[in-house]
């Protein structure tokens, strides 16, 4: 009997399939889900940008807990986390970097900040990030709970 059983739950499992991991779904917040656009990093940026936060002690040095970094445009929330859908499951994400203010880019004259603002681009993802989704040099439409 017993081994009859093992033998069915071993096909059930079969054919139904074990995840490698459980789907990350975000926790129950009160905040609502945006939708806009998400950027990336070039190769090697958001490393360095984590590096120097850690450094300052803005963000932890333990980032196992993330599946990535992302900039935002508002720089009061480094160091949150972030909740992220692309064509999928929930992924979560320390925040590590902000737009600036004050620095306008050349081909438009907009700051980092306007930038993000003016086009709902809501995260750049680090660059590993994007190659994982397939994204990279185009955006992303994404789903967003910032925590």
């Amino acid at each position: 009997m017993v081994r009859r059983i093992l033998l069915i739950l071993g096909v059930l499992l079969c054919v139904a399939g074990v995840p490698d991991e459980p789907e990350k779904e975000p926790p129950p917040i009160p905040g609502k889900i945006v939708t806009g656009w998400a950027s990336q990093y070039g190769p090697g940026v958001m490393t360095a940008t984590i590096r120097l936060r850690q450094v300052w002690k803005q963000i932890p040095l333990d980032l196992s807990d993330y599946d990535g970094a992302v900039a935002v445009a508002d720089c009061s929330t480094i160091g949150g986390t972030v909740w992220l859908r692309f064509n999928g499951s929930w992924e979560r994400f320390i925040i590590a970097d902000c737009g600036s203010k004050s620095d306008a880019r050349l081909d438009d004259g907009l700051s980092g900040y306007q930038w993000m603002v003016t086009y709902n681009v809501l995260v750049e993802v680090d660059y590993e990030t994007a190659m994982r989704w397939g994204c990279v040099g185009r955006g992303a439409k994404v789903e967003a709970i910032f925590e």
